[in-house]
């Protein structure tokens, strides 16, 4: 999640129906910790970001230990984003995130369950491929109703760099990307290698709170690989 304390909304004068929550709790099974993330924008996903006034604290919860979200500091504000760690990343688990306000509605019933951990069989980390050919991407088959997204950035050394996001069935197992849709035109006139990182996000849809506008809450079990595009 992205965000910059210049130009946002202050909460004081909004009220809940007018906000639009954006919420995830990201886990990592590696090492064993989870992050809760929450922000909020302007009646809808293109909105402003809102900040919160000093009577509206975030809260997030899990299996009854209740964490306030702090803001990210920033050099000359705070910023719009919220977020705060647990410890356990295991599958199951249950989050919710509550917006507790003096003035205006509460909206306390935001909750979303971790997925299945899983493992990414396929390509290994540190490998190598073609960049001229597809690239198959296989993990630990899940639910039919998990969304598997794979984020894949990559950089050369000649300055080029892309950036794709696509969406899989996660009970599939499997995803493949062809060389248009996993690099940008400019890397094919490169005849060196590019780093290539693939971060891999299964994704279970939570519930956001009636009293606001709208939102989203994603429950995420999130690993990565770092392999090698090769020229030609």
């Amino acid at each position: 999640m992205a965000g910059c304390g210049g130009g946002d909304e202050l909460s004081d004068d909004l009220r809940t129906s007018k906000m639009y929550a954006e919420f995830e709790v990201v886990a990592d099974t590696e090492y064993g910790y989870s992050e809760v993330f929450s922000r909020l924008r302007e009646r809808n996903q293109s909105g402003k970001y809102i900040r919160l006034g000093e009577q509206d604290t975030f809260w997030a919860e899990r299996d009854g230990e209740r964490k306030e979200l702090l803001p990210a500091a920033l050099i000359f504000s705070y910023s719009s984003n919220y977020s705060e760690s647990f410890g356990g990343a295991a599958e199951n688990t249950v989050y919710s995130i509550s917006l507790n306000r003096e003035n205006h509605a509460d909206a306390a019933n935001s909750m979303a369950t971790l997925p299945a951990p899983f493992e990414i069989d396929f390509p290994s980390d540190g490998s190598t491929f073609q960049r001229s050919g597809d690239i198959t991407f296989i993990w630990t088959p899940g639910q039919p109703d998990w969304t598997m997204e794979i984020r894949t950035i990559i950089y050369c050394d000649n300055g080029v760099r892309g950036e794709t996001i696509f969406e899989f069935d996660d009970a599939d197992g499997m995803g493949v990307l062809s060389p248009e849709e996993h690099s940008p035109p400019a890397v094919f006139e490169y005849d060196g290698d590019c780093s290539f990182n693939a971060i891999f996000s299964r994704i279970n849809e939570g519930s956001i709170d009636v009293n606001f506008a709208g939102g989203y809450f994603n429950a995420i079990q999130r690993r990565g690989i770092y392999i090698t595009a090769t020229g030609g």
